[in-house]
């Protein structure tokens, strides 16, 4: 599944590195991480190693992809 995370705090270039498939995009003060995990797991352990870095995370939302079968095309905020 594809989530979108908002974090505060600027993203070391490793750590974009060290997680995979991830796509960052700056949003003001705001950084916008685009990742695919396999399950709730992967996603806790995505959130922990933010953590870890010292980024906060202010907003997370699963994102139904197309074809997927949701015709709102919004995503399930999980955190916020």
């Amino acid at each position: 599944m594809l989530y979108h995370i908002r974090i505060r705090g600027p993203v070391p270039a490793a750590s974009a590195f060290a997680l995979q498939d991830v796509v960052v995009v700056e949003e003001g003060d705001l950084h916008l991480l685009s990742c695919r995990v396999v399950d709730s797991s992967a996603l806790t352990s995505v959130v922990a190693y933010l953590h870890d870095l010292g980024l906060h995370v202010v907003d997370l939302q699963a994102v139904e992809e197309p074809g997927s079968g949701d015709a709102s095309g919004r995503g399930d905020a999980l955190f916020g």
